[in-house]
Order: structure tokens, then sequence, then C-alpha cells
């Protein structure tokens, strides 16, 4: 029997006789159901020697790590009474078409690493997960309808450690009901759709480290609309690639950094009140701070015709005097500016020279989005 599976049975929970369950055939996990077990409390381990299409009923509640070894043969795996996983591994599969647990609502961790060329994810009753939510794959959809909150990470990329090259397919990004994510929150690839209208916070908790919660979005797809209605709060955001628009109506406290790295044209009007470090670099033909109160240091990089005396007299309407704020503003050509207002600025990028280079290179290190940080070391 599985890994010296006892047919004990308590409340229908089944215990593994040695460390965990292995399950090696369909015939070892079907001894499971003919003794009406419904929770496996251990670990359980799924071989890479299944073929085909993978079905698993009956089995509601694994209370530890529920491993999926892959294989160049599996096409489909099906969970369709789990409602609880502690720890749910997957990968190297690589012609896995879908993966299915219609009626999972609740896990501490999810972690896919997927080589198949186009995966389609079914978690339609997933509500929270208590730690990470990592997903690496050739996804062309992520549609969890009914997610409300990752307590530490989202992952939803298409290359490893969510840094790669154009290439993928489009990807369709949906999770209508997340309101939080509460360490980080990184979506990366050729990104066709992004809808997240409910997100209000992201990096509430830091778990004892300075690198906080961050907010990445890195689109290599057509133009994306980047639209986070709800966001309240976020320590550390960066949005690059190809963009037709950001938009963060509410977000009125930029504590620990906020860029925008654009490859499309774009005019931008943020409603900061309060900010850090903000850099707005690309083909920028307008960008303002109406509500700008007080800030650390702003940097706009536009590589299009910018008038950058027009932007310093609106910050100074609400913020006053720049002072010894860092303010850098460069374009294409600078026009409307006088020869008073052009050593004016040129005169502070003097003296914050050496200062700016260095924050530009500890804001790169801190929320850029090359990050390499690991966030999880596979298991296998």
């Amino acid at each position: 029997m599985a890994g010296g599976f006892l047919p004990e049975v308590v409340a229908k929970e089944c215990f593994p006789a040695t460390a965990a369950f292995n399950f090696d055939t369909e015939a070892e996990y079907n001894n499971l159901t003919q003794v009406n077990c419904d929770t496996l409390v251990g670990s359980a381990y799924f071989s890479s020697k299944f073929t085909k299409n993978l079905v698993v009923p009956k089995i509601t509640n694994v209370s530890q790590e529920f491993v999926l070894n892959g294989n160049d043969v599996v096409e489909s795996i099906e969970f369709p009474d789990l409602e609880y996983a502690h720890t749910l591994y997957a990968d190297q599969f690589s012609q896995l078409k879908r993966i299915s647990m219609p009626k999972l609502r609740h896990v501490h961790s999810i972690f896919m690493e997927l080589e198949s060329q186009e995966v389609a994810v079914d978690f339609p009753s997933l509500e929270n997960v208590d730690s990470r939510l990592r997903l690496i794959g050739n996804w062309t959809s992520l549609d969890f309808p009914k997610l409300r909150e990752v307590n530490d990470t989202a992952s939803l990329c298409q290359h490893l450690d969510c840094s790669g090259e154009p290439g993928k397919p489009p990807m369709d990004i949906s999770l209508p009901r997340l309101e939080q994510a509460n360490e980080r929150f990184e979506v990366e690839g050729n990104i066709a759709s992004f809808s997240v209208p409910s997100l209000a916070k992201v990096g509430t908790h830091r778990f004892g480290t300075e690198f906080g919660g961050i907010l990445n979005i890195d689109n290599f797809g057509e133009p994306l609309n980047v639209s986070l209605l709800q966001l309240t709060a976020a320590n550390g955001v960066t949005i690059r690639g190809n963009l037709s628009d950001v938009n963060v109506p509410l977000l009125q406290d930029e504590l620990e950094g906020f860029q925008v790295f654009t490859e499309n044209p774009l005019s931008l009007n943020f409603p900061f009140e309060h900010g850090s470090q903000i850099s707005i670099k690309g083909p920028i033909d307008s960008v303002h701070f109406p509500n700008m109160k007080n800030f650390t240091s702003l940097w706009v990089d536009s590589d299009n015709p910018f008038n950058c005396g027009a932007l310093k007299k609106e910050i100074e309407k609400t913020a006053g005097d720049i002072g010894a704020r860092t303010f850098l503003c460069s374009g294409k050509d600078v026009p409307g500016l006088s020869t008073g207002a052009k050593a004016g600025i040129g005169v502070g990028v003097a003296v914050g020279g050496i200062l700016v280079i260095a924050l530009g290179f500890f804001v790169w290190k801190r929320i850029g989005w090359r990050d390499k940080r690991t966030l999880y070391q596979s298991p296998y």
C-alpha cells in the first residue's frame, strides 16, 4: 500500500505508516478511497510515473506538503474534491495543459514552475493564501475570481525570477476580489490584460526586513493600461515596459519609492501628497503632481520634449520652495525655460549630483524590478 499505508481511519483521517504518503500508481491512491479516506494527515507525494491524465477524487484535505512530481507525459491534473492543502508544489511538467482544483478554498502556499507551452489553471474557489502564491510558466490566463488575500508574496510571471525577455504568449490576469498582498506583488511577462479592481494594499507586512513590500509590474506585450483604482498603500512601486496609462487615483502617500519606466509615450497625473523617491523615465509627454506637499527626491527623465520649468513651478505652488530637496528634470528639449531657470536647475544638479548618484543606485537596488532576492528555494 502507499508508502506503507495503514488502513487506520479516524473520522476519515488517514495516517501514513512512514514519513509521508508516496503514490506511484493509481491503484495505490485508490486504496484510500476504498476505506473512505478524505483527509491525508501528513505529506503526500505523487510520482512522476503517472501518465496522461491524473485524477484524484474524494481527497478533501492534505495537512502538509502536497507534491506533484512532473514528467514529459502528464497533460492534465485534477483534484475535484480538494478543499485545503498546506503547501502545493508542482514543477517539471513539459506537456501539462490543465491543472484543476475546483473546490480548493484555502492553502498555505502554492509553488508552480511549469515548462509547458500553454497551461490553464482552474482554481475558481480559492479565497486565501496564508503565505506565498508563486506561479511561473507560459500562462495564457490566470483567473482567480474569489481570491481576496495573499498574506505574503504573490508572483504571477512567465519567466523564472520574474525577469526575462519578450517571446511569451499573451497573458490575461484577473483577480477581481484581491484586496491585499501583504509583502510583495509582482507580475511579469507578455501581459495582455491586468485587472485588480479591488487591490488596496501591498506591503503592509515587513516581517523584520527593510525591503518590505513591493509592487512590481513588468510588461513585454502590447501597451498595457495599469489601473489600480483602489490602491491606497504600497511600500514601493515599480511599473515598467510597454504602457498605455498608469492610474493610481487614491495613492496619496508614496512611502518607499515610485518608479515608472515606460517604452510608450505617456501623459501622467499622480495624486501624491507626500513622496520619498519618485522616478519617471521614458517618452514622457507630461507629468503632473497637483497635490504634492512634500518629497525627498523627484526625477523626471523624458525622451520627448518636456517642460521642466512648468513642472517645477507647479510643484512649488503646493510644496513651496524646493530648497534642499532633490529635483532633477531633463528632456529632449526644454521649452519655455529662462536662462535663470536653467541655471537654477543646473546648480541643483551640481550640488546634489553625488547624492543623487548614490540615491539612484540605492533606489534601483532596493525596489528595482531586477531584484534577485530569492523568494523560494525549490524542494526538489
